[in-house]
């Protein structure tokens, strides 16, 4: 886990979740994950993931909200919806 010591390079990989290359879009939900709450500001771009088309893209943002934890609750919606 990368932590608080990655939160600068937040906002950078919340821009890259809305890249029209899937591997990029889940490469970048996987690094959010390891930033635990730290990625807490990429919430908003990690909730519109979750409405992607991809089903990868989905589900790798919501690995990445889940790592966040209980800070994320603003995509409860987004994630019952997803199910």
């Amino acid at each position: 886990r990368l932590g608080a010591e990655a939160k600068p390079a937040v906002p950078i990989l919340a821009q890259l979740l809305n890249d029209a290359d899937s591997e990029i879009r889940i490469n970048t939900a996987s690094a959010l994950f390891t930033l635990d709450k730290a990625a807490i500001e990429a919430v908003p771009q990690l909730r519109q993931a979750l409405l992607h088309r991809d089903r990868m893209t989905r589900s790798f943002a919501a690995k990445a909200l889940g790592g966040i934890g209980a800070d994320a609750k603003l995509a409860v919606p987004e994630l019952t919806n997803a199910l």
